[in-house]
């Protein structure tokens, strides 16, 4: 028995996955989220996108690259991913993520570092995942639009939810968009 689980071992090879390229800019925030934001108090908005990685590359990164708001994409996001070159988890979830166990290539377990939603691997282990190797990842502006332009899979995917969801009538206890917001406001507000 044994024997066997060797040779099913060896017939999966380990495939550990890094990235290639930056995360996909675009606000993960969403647009009017982000809006909101920059017009209620554009100076902390733009120490925002200047100076927190997961904020300019991640959740507001269209919006932080509006003209006189924030510093342009490839002067600052080098600066700001070797700055906070870190795994947010353990050693144990970001060998996970990098390398996936060998019958997991399902369509539902979309995890890897260079996979669907590499902005969940950009937040959770940049440093494992290769975010910081500047040799591979050229971080500019054309690189990160063009990341967002690579997701073929995804996009078809969430085509088939909307298409799937809205013809059903589900109920669901997230926050919605406004009240994201408004917490979001309510946070800047005090600091």
């Amino acid at each position: 028995m044994l024997y066997f689980f060797f040779i099913l071992a060896l017939s999966f090879p380990l495939v550990i996955s890094y990235t290639t390229k930056p995360p996909c800019c675009r606000d993960h925030l969403g647009a009017a989220a982000c809006s909101k934001l920059m017009h209620q108090n554009t100076r902390l908005f733009a120490k925002r996108c200047n100076s927190d990685a997961e904020f300019r590359l991640i959740q507001c990164c269209s919006s932080c690259n509006t003209d006189g708001v924030g510093m342009a994409y490839d002067l600052i996001a080098r600066s700001l991913v070797s700055e906070h070159c870190f795994d947010r988890y353990g050693p144990g979830f970001c060998d996970r993520l990098r390398s996936p166990p060998p019958l997991s290539n399902t369509p539902h377990n979309t995890w890897s570092c260079d996979g669907e939603n590499p902005q969940i691997a950009f937040r959770t282990c940049r440093k494992s995942c290769g975010y910081c190797n500047f040799s591979v990842v050229q971080y500019t502006l054309d690189n990160a639009l063009q990341a967002c332009r690579v997701q073929p899979v995804a996009e078809e995917k969430r085509r088939w939810r909307v298409k799937f969801y809205s013809s059903t009538t589900t109920t669901t206890s997230s926050p919605s968009p406004m009240e994201v917001i408004n917490s979001t406001y309510q946070f800047w507000n005090h600091n």
